[in-house]
């Protein structure tokens, strides 16, 4: 399973269930496990190579306030990026973000997660799948070395 430096308060399954609450989501298994594993943090192997995309992981979010870290966490994110200003699906959680401020987004109505990428300097389409599941998406970073 993935290492990260920093992460936040450790999760119970009662915390996940207060944000999926809050979110009006259900949190497919493969995030719900990781979040109990690790509340956030910057990945060990943060970059992201594939046909689509090579980026770097800054940072996986934490879930919510209270996480310990001084990121923003997941749910301000999506508060603010789906519910207040649309920018995409409801069913499309950001958990981790680059250098450059755009994000990875996970799809809460797949079991496996499908990832996706969101960035917000383009003058295309913003929104790029990466052909992967969360899980999967997480085992594929590699070191900057």
């Amino acid at each position: 399973m993935t290492s990260f430096k920093s992460p936040g308060k450790q999760l119970s399954n009662t915390d996940i269930e207060r944000v999926e609450q809050k979110l009006k989501l259900r949190f497919p298994a493969c995030v719900r496990e990781l979040y109990l594993h690790s509340n956030g943090g910057r990945p060990d192997d943060c970059l992201f190579i594939s046909e689509q995309l090579f980026e770097v992981v800054c940072e996986f979010l934490p879930l919510d306030l209270g996480s310990g870290l001084s990121i923003t966490p997941l749910t301000e994110h999506y508060l603010d990026m789906v519910v207040d200003r649309k920018f995409w699906s409801a069913h499309l959680v950001p958990f981790a973000d680059d250098p450059g401020g755009n994000f990875f987004l996970f799809d809460s109505s797949a079991e496996e997660g499908w990832v996706y990428f969101w960035t917000h300097d383009t003058a295309f389409d913003p929104l790029t799948p990466l052909h992967v599941g969360f899980a999967d998406f997480w085992a594929q970073l590699t070191s900057e070395e």
